[in-house]
């Protein structure tokens, strides 16, 4: 009986030892290892090429290791970002990205004539707007009254709203907890939380979404009752490199040069293109927004409207083979009540990048 064992303790070993033996041992999915995240199959086998995952796809090299940057995949350049996911509709090292996720083409500057155009379309009734736009592909940017300073109203949703997102993604928020509306909190203006039974337990993820695509008022006194605004402004002036954080009074007390709007427009957007965990949500929620002030058919437009007593701005995210970020704020006694003025910076825009 003595030999019998250590004849089936030797057998036991011999197999332990098979190649192959490990990899059939990992349970199929994602495996952080020492030189980087693999994909194992049902099989134990490593994934290697593309990978669908989630709704994003990953390439894994020859050793099915996942891989970041720029990638070749026969024949054609993809753009994979820090967490792996590949990257459509963005601009990499003056390339730009289209939306199957390949290299479109080298992103050529504007020429002089389409910046004039540009900004031959920024004024409305004689009367200059407010106006930034970047070539994401170039790396081109054209500011106008980069020092003059607006009212953000609802703009100022975009950015908080991330940085509370940004805070689930550290592991420092829980979406799932609920936050208690009592009729006493109700804010006026646009919104849907306002018509809730008092009493009401709103999870945190949906005040996010309300915020965001009703522009809602009331769920973003809530979300700053459990998120404070001295938080989210100590966030913004750090990561966006504002210049003015003077102007961050409060939440519905902010005013900032037309400079430091675009800088956290310039966050948002990064945080759109990161592949955070809830970078999708805020995507769509922008995408879907009921309060629009550019519309297209031809372009997702991941957007941001505010409007306050005359103060009227538009931010935004324009997907394409060529995206770009737009900021276009006016003022009181601009006399503009309509979009108009924005969808003709838009259209301007367009011509020239065409």
């Amino acid at each position: 009986m003595k030999r019998i064992a250590l004849s089936l303790l030797f057998f036991t070993l011999c197999l332990c030892l098979l190649p192959g033996r490990a990899a059939l041992a990992a349970s199929p999915g994602w495996e952080l290892l020492p030189e980087g995240w693999v994909y194992h199959e049902e099989d134990g086998s490593r994934r290697t090429g593309w990978l669908s995952w989630q709704g994003d796809w990953y390439y894994l090299d020859e050793q099915g290791v996942m891989q970041t940057g720029w990638v070749w995949s026969s024949p054609d350049w993809y753009w994979c970002g820090p967490s792996g996911r590949m990257v459509r509709n963005a601009g990499i090292d003056g390339w730009y990205i289209g939306k199957n996720g390949r290299m479109a083409g080298r992103a050529a500057p504007l020429g002089e004539a389409d910046i004039a155009a540009v900004t031959a379309a920024a004024q409305w009734d004689g009367k200059p707007l407010g106006l930034y736009f970047e070539d994401l592909a170039s790396g081109q940017s054209l500011l106008l009254g980069g020092e003059e300073r607006y009212y953000l109203a609802s703009v100022l949703k975009a950015p908080y709203c991330m940085w509370v997102y940004t805070l689930a993604d550290a592991g420092k928020a829980d979406l799932s907890q609920t936050v208690r509306y009592d009729a006493s909190m109700r804010h006026g203006g646009s919104g849907v939380v306002k018509d809730f039974a008092s009493g009401t337990e709103i999870p945190v993820a949906d005040l996010l979404e309300y915020a965001i695509r009703y522009s809602d008022n009331t769920a973003i006194d809530l979300l700053l009752s459990r998120f404070p605004f001295a938080d989210f402004k100590e966030f913004i002036v750090k990561e966006a490199g504002l210049t003015c954080p003077e102007g961050m009074e409060t939440f519905s007390r902010t005013t900032l040069p037309l400079k430091d709007i675009a800088a956290m427009t310039k966050r948002v957007a990064a945080y759109l293109y990161s592949g955070a965990a809830h970078a999708d949500a805020l995507r769509e929620d922008l995408l879907s927004t009921d309060y629009r002030c550019i519309l297209a058919e031809n372009n997702e437009i991941a957007q941001k409207y505010g409007y306050w007593e005359g103060w009227f701005h538009t931010t935004a995210l324009v997907y394409g083979n060529r995206p770009y970020l737009l900021c276009i704020c006016t003022a009181p006694g601009s006399g503009i009540a309509d979009t108009m003025p924005f969808y003709q910076v838009y259209y301007a825009v367009e011509m020239a990048l065409r």
